[in-house]
């Protein structure tokens, strides 16, 4: 069985979600999905949508069912669940920026107005009219 479902039959018992009942059913029965999805789920994992519907019925965290890592069940707050979703859709849009990206970036940022001028020129992204309706404005 693969750790995602492993988890989220932890969670659901932890949360008392399911009563007495448990398995593939019962989680399709609360997720509203067949419980072929949830025998899917076992073998391959949770998919993010599922995760995120997963957190939305059971009060468990998607983060924790997916990583095993923060806490097991949301406080019930939905000030943390946004908080949470939020953190992680940060998390993975950097996980898509290489090293070497945050490197120039970060040597971009500290450059001189001139030197960022002729990386834009080089990179085909600067206009001079759009530059000077900045300096006009004071914002460049």
């Amino acid at each position: 069985m693969h750790a995602h479902m492993e988890r989220l039959y932890q969670a659901a018992k932890k949360a008392k979600k399911l009563g007495d009942k448990e398995g593939q059913s019962a989680v399709a029965k609360m997720l509203n999905i067949s419980p072929q999805r949830v025998n899917n789920w076992e073998a391959r994992g949770i998919s993010s949508e599922g995760l995120l519907e997963v957190q939305r019925i059971f009060g468990c965290n998607a983060i924790w069912i997916r990583d095993g890592v923060g806490p097991m069940l949301l406080a019930g707050n939905e000030e943390d669940l946004v908080k949470i979703q939020k953190a992680d859709e940060v998390a993975t849009e950097l996980a898509y920026v290489s090293f070497r990206d945050i490197k120039l970036l970060t040597a971009y940022r500290s450059s001189t107005e001139r030197r960022r001028q002729e990386i834009e020129i080089a990179a085909g992204i600067w206009a001079p009219a759009q530059a000077a309706e900045h300096a006009a404005a004071g914002t460049r």
